[in-house]
């Protein structure tokens, strides 16, 4: 007969849920009295969360999984066994020291919800691609999904169908900001970003850059810069850009990207 696995009792849990969220916490930038806030969390009952002292109702423990990128395993395993098995070959730790995705991306660092993102167009450097996407949390990682506009598709001369133009990724921290790997379906013209979050002209937006793979990639220059804006979490705070999609000239973008892409193409 298989030996039964031990069910942890009541006080173990809360003893591996106090320690994981020490590390967690530990990691974090700001203090904990802003984390608190932020997940609405009063403080001192925090704390005893973090003592091993209480134990969290579901909603609450919910909110603190969604918050620092992890699921309810770390109520049974030390937060290095969960960012390892959540992350696979970029959290193993062959490379878990060396690469971001051992390290948690929090909704403060890099919210869900939908972004405007613009880049100078490839093959059109003359003009800007104005597109929309989104993030999400699942399973504890940060992914990206959205669709490149039919004018950009054509402009390239790839297929205009929407699901030749959907593209996925997902996004892990850096020491200094974000890494994102993507694709389009079928590992078509993969793509690996960098953004650091800045304030321009009373805005927060990530700026940054990216390069991608391809036969063509030496003709078309080795990186070009980006420009995200997080514009909310309903569909409806996205809805006016996604309308506008597609190439447009600098000076027909939104502010603080034209400002942003001037200085740089300057």
């Amino acid at each position: 007969m298989l030996a039964e696995t031990p069910v942890p009792s009541p006080a173990e849990l809360r003893d591996i849920l106090g320690d994981n969220l020490r590390k967690l916490t530990d990691s974090t930038e700001g203090s904990v009295s802003a984390l608190c806030r932020e997940l609405g969390i009063n403080r001192t009952q925090f704390n005893r969360y973090r003592a091993g002292e209480s134990f969290p109702r579901p909603d609450v423990l919910h909110r603190i999984c969604t918050h620092f990128g992890v699921d309810a395993r770390i109520l049974l395993q030390p937060v290095e066994e969960v960012m390892r098995l959540r992350d696979g070959a970029l959290g193993h730790p062959e490379l878990a020291q060396f690469l971001g995705a051992g390290l948690t991306l929090t909704e403060s660092a890099f919210p869900s919800g939908f972004y405007r993102m613009t880049h100078p167009a490839d093959p059109a450097p003359e003009r800007y691609v104005l597109r929309v996407f989104r993030v999400y949390r699942r399973d504890g990682l940060v992914f990206f999904r959205g669709f490149d506009p039919v004018a950009m598709a054509q402009a390239a001369g790839r297929s205009v169908l929407r699901r030749d133009r959907e593209y996925r990724g997902a996004a892990f921290r850096q020491d200094k900001g974000i890494a994102a790997l993507g694709s389009r379906r079928n590992a078509e013209g993969a793509t690996f970003s960098y953004l650091d979050r800045v304030v321009a002209g009373g805005v927060r937006v990530w700026v940054g850059h990216t390069s991608r793979s391809g036969r063509d990639v030496l003709s078309a220059g080795p990186t070009i810069a980006l420009i995200c804006e997080h514009l909310g979490r309903r569909v409806a705070d996205a809805l006016p850009s996604m309308r506008v999609s597609g190439l447009h000239l600098l000076d027909d973008l939104p502010d603080p990207h034209r400002m942003l892409h001037a200085r740089v193409e300057g």
